[in-house]
Formats: structure tokens, sequence, C-alpha cells
């Protein structure tokens, strides 16, 4: 959450949010869902793409889909883990899927407009017990670590 590499690059220049999970980092199902990412330098091609009768993507991770788990070397410093979950209903929306754990907290970047930040926290009302907190930049050491409790 500290980390300004990752708010620059993955949340629109501190735009964006970062979301705390609890997770049984000991549960098998979750062991079974995330996945470590493999740094490497080969690029992955697709050459073959296949599609299942309703005309979806056909994807498996050890093959065709290995592009999901792989990036660069230049990105090792991250050490991520991802997770995905299949939509299985394209027609259904607005349906939360169920995650890993139980969503703790929502850090809001510190160029984080009023308005997304009043309408993620709209949105998250149902969540029981969520923390919101607003990230500032200690320019001291340059790490995400001023937290204003909102």
């Amino acid at each position: 959450m500290d980390n300004i590499l990752m708010w620059s690059h993955y949340a629109d220049n501190h735009k964006g949010v970062c979301l705390e999970w609890e997770i049984d980092e000991k549960s098998e199902e979750v062991k079974s869902r995330l996945m470590e990412i493999v740094y490497e330098n080969d690029i992955i091609t697709l050459n073959n793409i296949e599609r299942t009768q309703d005309g979806f993507l056909s994807i498996n991770i050890s093959s065709n889909g290995r592009f999901l788990v792989r990036k660069l070397k230049v990105w090792d410093y991250e050490k991520e883990l991802r997770t995905y979950c299949v939509c299985e209903d394209i027609n259904k929306t607005g349906e939360p899927k169920e995650f890993l754990g139980n969503l703790t907290a929502i850090y809001f970047g510190k160029n984080t407009s009023q308005d997304n930040l009043d309408l993620i926290k709209h949105n998250t009302l149902h969540y029981q017990n969520l923390l919101y907190y607003k990230v500032g930049l200690d320019i001291q050491t340059m790490k995400n670590d001023k937290l204003l409790k909102i």
C-alpha cells in the first residue's frame, strides 16, 4: 500500500484505490486460486485461438492462457499473485462474485476525486466494518504512508 511505484503504475497516477482483503492464507481453497506470476523475458504469442460452442474464448492457463500468469522480468520486484474468476452468464450484471476473503479497507490515492470517493463509499455501504483511508505522500521517505481515516 505504501509503494509509490504501484500507485503510479496501477492506480492511474494516484487517482485509484487499493483494496485490503483479509484472507486465510493457509486455506486450501485460497492456495489453489492464487497464482504466482512467472517473470520471464519470453513474449507469449497466441498462435491458436479456440472458442467454445457459445463463442467465448477457450483459455487454458497451461497453454494458450499462459499470458494470464506471465510478466516481463523488469516487473519481478512486484512479487505479484493473481486470481481470476469466470463469468458463467455474461447477461448478469451488478452481482458481486464471492472472493477469497473479506474486504476490510479501501485506500484512496492522493489524487482521487471527491466524486469518485463518494461514489465508491456509496457503493460499498453494505460491507460491515469497512474502513476508508486517504493516502498521502511523505516527501521525506517518498512513500505513500500518510493515512487519513475518512
